[in-house]
């Protein structure tokens, strides 16, 4: 069963000398028992750091206490992954140390997570700082100005010095009136508001006047769904408003991861499953005591009944086939109260001496903050994708190579295409036929150099009609200046080439 562990496992003598490691950690270091033995496992460490983990290991040998810390082991490959491992002393009935049980647990696949997500984040942010319309992030009650991008400190003629951490209304008092109640609803209701050509009076190049915006008021909220800010993207319209005005008055517009092993281990004995084998971590997971032993499973669990577990389970003890569940979600009653926790877990059919199948073998690992990371990526590129789709300009993005991978909703209202259309075809096809040479020569060349994007364009609409766009892109680079991606957009400009 030993063998069966998700995790690299051992044993020591009571002086730290290892005697017996499981198969995973043979077939995951790609060494032999004789190489191991004693403390040859000093081999598969990082130079660097096995000093430290030599001084530690024997500080827990002298002092008898459990040894736990976060190191890389070299894999059979060469590759070093991370592994966090926790040893434990197995005392006698005198609390006296006859050996220590050790394992590692491979944690590169979370930290691999949180990096994503930390580039995700980053995306977000590079996305809003060059953004061409006006966006801030404000938080709390009192709208403490967490961020605002170069468009919108334009806007409101300030420097990031003046305004950045500071309360709104402390920086721009001209404004309170006539936003102060629509930020203060939106934090309270979580309903988002979409304001159209709202004047507002801004105290900017010395003086103050009244301006016109279109803006959106969207919630942000916390891991646990409560509200703890607002985005705000703002576009001046002023010059819009006013000509308009001039020529006629009309409606406002726009819209705005056994027993001492962290792994939970079970063994289910016959057709009704009964629980014979629970180690702690099992028991902490069922939620219910050690009573649960010697009870049927889905009588010490018959909430998992209704989601579909009982069913799993006898489809691996009548065919023999295990199954591997990932970042699998669970509802369990657990002390009294039900919870939703994920979880990577293996079923695996126990054999008897005949080879005949007489019970199930569970191994289980909660994994709820992998999966919750794997969330808040994914809501991450939800919000990119949000903040994109609120922007009237077309919103388009591309790979290092220069191939487009992301249209904003505007490129498909505005073409009458289909995403499918436009990436079984490319989007050089709604550029006009005399634009096509010129702006393929010019996308290659800031392509080919990492200069930004700059050209003048005309897209044919969905009724046929070809209107002038200007379209930037800027290259978004890493810490050591390689580019990761390339952000652009599309701006009308039909008035002003034929005003």
């Amino acid at each position: 069963m030993a063998d069966n562990i998700p995790n690299l496992a051992w044993m020591a003598n009571a002086d730290g000398w290892i005697y017996w490691y499981n198969k995973k950690w043979y077939d995951y270091t790609g060494t032999s028992p004789e190489q191991m033995e004693g403390w040859g496992w000093q081999s598969v460490h990082d130079p660097v750091g096995l000093p430290r983990v030599v001084e530690r290991w024997k500080e827990s040998i002298a002092t008898g206490h459990p040894f736990e810390m976060v190191f890389p082991l070299k894999g059979a490959d060469g590759r070093f992954r991370q592994f966090l491992t926790r040893v434990l002393p197995v005392t006698d009935n005198e609390a006296k140390i006859i050996q220590w049980f050790g394992s590692n647990t491979d944690i590169t696949q979370q930290k691999k997570i949180e990096e994503a997500l930390k580039e995700s984040e980053q995306r977000f942010r590079d996305t809003v700082k060059q953004a061409p319309v006006g966006i801030t992030i404000l938080r709390g009650k009192d709208f403490i100005v967490e961020m605002a991008n170069d468009a919108y400190m334009l806007l409101i003629d300030r420097k990031v010095t003046e305004f950045v951490g500071k309360p709104l209304f402390e920086s721009l008092p001209e404004v309170e009136k006539s936003v102060h109640a629509l930020l203060d609803s939106v934090l309270n209701t979580g309903v988002p508001f979409h304001g159209n050509e709202l004047p507002i009076p801004v105290n900017r190049y010395g003086k103050q006047q009244i301006y016109y915006f279109d803006f959106l008021y969207y919630p942000l909220k916390d891991e646990d769904g409560k509200i703890s800010g607002i985005i705000v993207t703002v576009t001046e319209v002023s010059e819009k408003v006013t000509t308009r005005k001039k020529i006629e008055q009309s409606e406002e517009r726009y819209q705005n991861l056994i027993y001492s092993s962290p792994s939970a281990i079970g063994i289910l004995y016959g057709e009704d499953l009964i629980i014979t084998i629970a180690n702690d971590a099992i028991v902490e997971i069922v939620g219910k005591g050690k009573e649960i032993m010697g009870k049927p499973y889905f009588e010490a669990l018959p909430e998992l009944v209704e989601q579909g577990y009982k069913e799993i389970f006898a489809k691996v003890y009548k065919t023999g086939v295990p199954f591997n569940g990932v970042e699998t979600p669970l509802n369990i009653l657990q002390n009294g109260k039900m919870e939703l926790k994920y979880y990577n877990f293996l079923l695996y059919p126990q054999k008897n001496i005949n080879g005949d199948i007489d019970g199930i073998g569970i191994i289980a690992t909660e994994v709820t903050s992998q999966a919750v990371l794997n969330k808040q990526i994914q809501e991450s590129e939800k919000r990119f994708r949000l903040l994109a789709d609120s922007m009237p300009q077309h919103i388009w993005t591309s790979d290092p190579e220069g191939n487009l991978n992301y249209y904003n909703q505007s490129v498909m209202d505005y073409s009458g295409l289909t995403l499918e259309q436009i990436n079984k075809d490319g989007w050089i096809q709604i550029v006009h036929p005399d634009d096509k040479e010129a702006n393929i020569k010019e996308w290659i060349n800031a392509v080919t150099t990492g200069k930004d994007f700059l050209f003048e364009h005309r897209f044919r609409k969905h009724d046929s009609e070809y209107r002038w766009q200007l379209s930037r892109a800027r290259p978004q680079k890493d810490e050591s200046g390689k580019i990761k991606m390339w952000v652009g957009t599309s701006t009308d400009i039909q008035e002003q080439k034929t005003f």
